[in-house]
């Protein structure tokens, strides 16, 4: 009975410490999160995940330069080209505007086609636009989009 109260007590306590329902707490406060990462793309630039859905590609030395938005789930790239697939963002809680969390809308996909070289950024593009663009620019059919993940 003791112990039972002692859980009991710690979960509350946990709970009322910022980070929500108990079952928030254990699924949050309590289990590591995946870690932030970036790696080298292309010639000068970045793929940055500062959190789960927040993926972006942007410069190494400037942050004012070309970039892709959040959230980018699929990239390929070589010395000239950076190929991205992006998946839009939207509130969670759209009727609540003190909710400004996002999550991935599947249904808003976009392509781009970042030139690191030109620094010229073509793109949100559909699938069929993109397919189209990378034949017209001579985009090695060697760069095939894998997901963000599995480069690490």
């Amino acid at each position: 009975m003791k112990k039972i109260i002692i859980l009991i007590v710690l979960l509350s306590t946990l709970a009322m410490s910022g980070c929500g329902t108990v079952i928030d707490t254990i699924m949050t406060c309590m289990m590591p999160a995946p870690k932030d990462y970036s790696y080298k793309i292309g010639t000068g630039y970045q793929l940055v995940r500062s959190s789960v859905h927040s993926i972006s590609v942007s410069s190494i030395e400037n942050g004012n330069k070309t970039h892709i938005d959040a959230k980018v789930v699929e990239v390929a790239w070589d010395d000239r080209y950076v190929l991205a697939k992006q998946v839009g963002l939207k509130f969670q809680q759209p009727d609540n505007p003190n909710n400004t969390y996002k999550i991935p809308d599947e249904n808003q996909v976009a392509y781009y086609i970042l030139d690191t070289i030109d620094d010229v950024l073509y793109g949100g593009y559909s699938f069929e636009e993109f397919i189209r663009e990378r034949e017209a620019l001579g985009v090695p059919d060697a760069l095939v989009l894998k997901d963000v993940e599995s480069y690490k």
